[in-house]
This record gives C-alpha cells, structure tokens and sequence, in this order.
C-alpha cells in the first residue's frame, strides 16, 4: 500500500488528440473530435466547440510571459496524457496522488447535441479509466456527466463506477432558468450517494446556456460566484437533507470567500426563511449541512488558510492544477511551506493529505 504524504484534489490530464477517434464508439465516431495542424499552432477541433489552440492545453511550469494560446502537442507536459511520465512530473513536484479532473472535456459542456455529448463523455471516461489504472494506488479519475438528460446522465454515473473511477463532475450550474433546487435531479443524487461517488462543481464548467464576460480576467476573477449559487442551492434546496450521505465538491474555485458565504447563508436563513418559504425544511443551520456535505479545493490561498478553522478543517483540500496555466508544479512543496507557515503540523496534514485520502479512498 502506497504511502502518502502530500496528495493534489485537483489535477488534470490534457487529453490527447486522438482520444476521441480511438475511444468513442460507432456510429459517432465518424464525428470525433481532431487536431488539426496549422502552419503556427495545433488546433483542437469539436464540433459545437469553437476551436481551441493547444498551447494552454498543459504548460505547467511555463513562465507566465511566454504562455500562448498558440503551441504544438509536441511542447505540451507528455505527463498530460502518458501516466508514466506522470509518475516523473509528480516526483519532481514531491505530490504522491492526485485527484484527476478533465481539460478538453470540461468544454465539453457546452455541446448542445446531447447524444453527441454523452458520446463523448463516455469515450473520455473510458480513457481515463485506463489512463488511472496504469497506477490505481496514486490515480484516483473523475468521470465527466451531462445531466441535460437525466436517465443518460445516471447510466453514465453507474458505468464510471464500474470503471472504477472514484467521483463525478457535473457543469458548476444546470441548463438555463434553473437551480439544482429542483426536484428533477434528486434521482441523480441518490444514486451518487448510493454508490459513495462525490459529486464535483469545477471552475468553468458551465452548461451551454452559460453567458461569459468578454475580458478574461474579469470573468477569471469574479467566476466563482457560479458554484456558490449552486452550493447555496443544494444547501436551501434541502438536497442535503432529502440525502444525507451525499458530497460536494467546489473545485478549482479557492476557499477564502467561504468564510462570508457560511456567515452569510445562517443569517439568510434565519432573518429571511419565514417570509421567503425558501428554506426547503431545513433543521439544522445552513452551515451546519456546509460542514457536514462540502468540501473545497484550492492552491494558493493565503487568506482560506488564516480563517481555516471558520471553514472547517475537514472541509478544505489542497491541489497543484497541473498540467494548467495556474498549476503551481514544480514548486507544489515550497508554496505548501509558504501556505502553512506557523500551522500546525496535524492541521497542514489534514488538507494536503488526509482529507483527500479519506474521501477518494486512497488509502
């Protein structure tokens, strides 16, 4: 049994260009996602999608003045999509495991094309599932789900299982005009909870019905605000009371804004319920189905970690990103020094280590 010390909640395979024409199944596959070679760059290219340049796709360690969009496969982190020099990238960055998320697929989102989608979300799986196998004890995959359709969504939550990947990740917030307050996806979070699969909101996984702010860094600085309304809504939606074993993951979305949301969800609830009708029969504080239901993922944030305690300590996760433009690899040991200077050895443990291992069983 593998022993581990530091483990990463949210890392990423860059997906490689040909996954989708080996992994997705007949008749669609005639319509899979390619690259396509240009004089200047590597281009991937999806239909519904618009076309994306691989030079984001994995520059992990890239100093930031020289990241492009444009760039080849050829220059991208090979431990993107080949998991044994993933083993050389994460001993290099002194990580022992790590949780790993989508790059390509996360886009994947906005197809509007359901069939089309679950296709090739399955296919994504499937790779995945192959690429974490090759190192099962340090690899723990999280299946990519629509639940545009419901029944098509579920069929593929209980295969991911099968696969043995270890959570699903759903768009941060459903189709237009709703909120996951709504009852049609209680039969969804029954079968995550039945199959002990955590339930995972990334950044900038948006559905299709999602506006976005023409000025990257506006919409990079202010994007966390789509997964607190879905965690509020899970919260005041009752979800957490209606399934009492189900879990929640903000990803990629830092921790520090948490310390206001948990003081700003208790006084909603109790200045504002009776007059609202908005409280979902609730019996406990909100923060209370919180600290019992949601976990957070972060790299660097200095202010989450001063106010750890008003979080919860069991609630915070710590992660790299990499292969991304934010990841912090190869430095992932110095920044955990810098993160937790003056705290407690047992407190550091629990979220670069412990909190991760017990909820993806690594261990």
């Amino acid at each position: 049994m593998a022993k581990y010390d530091v483990i990463s909640a949210d890392s990423h395979v860059a997906e490689p260009g040909d996954l989708w024409q080996n992994y997705m199944e007949s008749p669609l596959r005639q319509r899979a996602p390619h690259v396509r070679v240009e004089a200047d760059t590597d281009v991937f290219v999806c239909e519904g999608l618009d076309d994306f340049n691989v030079g984001l796709l994995a520059p992990a360690g890239t100093d930031p003045e020289k990241l492009s969009r444009k760039g080849r496969y050829a220059d991208s982190r090979k431990g993107g999509w080949d998991p044994h020099e993933r083993m050389k990238d994460m001993a290099a960055d002194g990580v022992d495991a790590e949780v790993i998320y989508p790059t390509l697929a996360m886009r994947m989102y906005k197809v509007a094309d359901v069939e089309f989608q679950d296709a090739l979300f399955r296919a994504y799986n499937s790779w995945l599932s192959d690429f974490c196998n090759a190192y099962p004890e340090r690899l723990k995959g999280i299946a990519v789900v629509s639940l545009d359709d419901i029944e098509r969504g579920m069929a593929e939550t209980r295969r991911a299982a099968a696969l043995g990947l270890r959570g699903v990740m759903v768009s941060s917030t459903p189709q237009e005009h709703e909120l996951y307050t709504d009852l049609r996806y209680d039969p969804f979070w029954s079968l995550c909870q039945e199959l002990d699969l955590p339930v995972s909101l990334h950044l900038f996984t948006g559905s299709k019905a999602h506006t976005t702010i023409d000025h990257w860094l506006v919409e990079y600085t202010v994007s966390p605000h789509w997964v607190q309304q879905s965690v509020a809504a899970l919260i005041f939606g009752g979800v957490f009371v209606r399934f009492p074993r189900l879990k929640v993951i903000s990803v990629e979305n830092d921790i520090g804004w948490a310390g206001t949301f948990l003081e700003r969800i208790d006084h909603a609830y109790e200045r504002h319920r009776h007059w609202s009708s908005t409280s979902a029969g609730l019996t406990r504080r909100p923060s209370d189905y919180f600290h019992d239901h949601v976990y957070l993922t972060f790299m660097r944030d200095h202010t989450g970690i001063e106010i750890r305690h008003r979080i919860g300590l069991d609630n915070i996760m710590w992660s790299n990103d990499y292969p991304h433009t934010d990841s912090i690899w190869p430095h992932s040991r110095e920044v955990i020094v810098s993160l937790f200077e003056g705290v407690p050895e047992a407190e550091k443990r629990r979220i670069v280590c412990d909190n991760a291992s017990e909820l993806y069983h690594f261990a």
